[in-house]
């Protein structure tokens, strides 16, 4: 199997960064061809970290991965390469740019913006990247997968019932989009399986130690996470219109 050719990321090509590779109660990202955000390439990766909680990662450039699509391809089966998230960050869904904006967390312009009245401040949504091995697609490639909390939650609670580590070798996982009541967007399902059901449910074949080795040498890290700098946020920040800020909850 080939190594991964990491194609590092310019100011020119940035325009699909940080799409969302999963639904869970937000909006898709559309690809916009109009944007070319600015990026401090050589700065850290402050708002980025690892695990379920972990300390910030430092990362000097920002690469392109294979991503997993959920949307409209119904059940996937999956092999997890990592047993935490390599990658953990938030960011805010922006509905009148139809994009994703990373957060700079305590410095960020997005967070700073005051809300009109009767409107709640921009959600930033906290994100995980974990690498997979989409087994039906390509057992061959290394792809990340990324999800909101709702999957992070149901990941955890599987290993812990389970008593399992994420990446053992004998774990798969079907991923499947399910109907959610007084929700547009569809929630994501997620199910335990061992290697031996691969086989009589989905007529897929194991990977062996070998196989699961060598693909692990190809993960992914915080450098799939594009992170524009201040002064860029600052410009998005001055063209939020009313609407991207959601609703006060009121109550009965």
């Amino acid at each position: 199997m080939a190594k991964i050719s990491r194609t590092r990321v310019t100011d020119a090509d940035t325009s699909n960064m940080d799409m969302p590779h999963d639904v869970e109660n937000e909006a898709y990202a559309q690809k916009s061809q109009e944007e070319a955000p600015r990026a401090s390439r050589s700065a850290s990766s402050g708002p980025v970290s690892s695990g379920w909680g972990a300390k910030q990662e430092e990362r000097t450039e920002t690469v392109k991965a294979p991503v997993l699509k959920l949307k409209d391809n119904g059940t996937r089966v999956l092999k997890l390469l990592d047993a935490q998230p390599p990658v953990k960050y938030k960011r805010h869904y922006i509905n009148s740019k139809k994009r994703y904006y990373t957060c700079l967390l305590g410095e960020c312009p997005l967070c700073a913006l005051t809300p009109p009245t009767g409107r709640k401040k921009l959600r930033a949504s906290w994100t995980f990247i974990m690498n997979v091995v989409d087994m039906a697609d390509d057992p061959t490639e290394v792809k990340t997968w990324t999800f909101g909390t709702e999957v992070s939650s149901q990941l955890q609670d599987i290993s812990e019932d389970k008593e399992v580590q994420l990446d053992d070798e004998g774990s798969y996982f079907e991923v499947k989009h399910i109907k959610v009541a007084g929700r547009d967007a569809p929630g994501t399902n997620v199910t335990f399986m061992r290697s031996r059901y691969l086989t009589e449910e989905h007529s897929l074949e194991p990977l062996n130690s070998e196989e699961i080795a060598e693909l692990s040498e190809d993960r992914y890290g915080a450098e799939v996470v594009y992170v524009n700098d201040i002064e860029y946020l600052e410009d998005v920040a001055s063209e939020i219109q009313p609407s991207d800020f959601q609703m006060e909850t009121r109550r009965k």
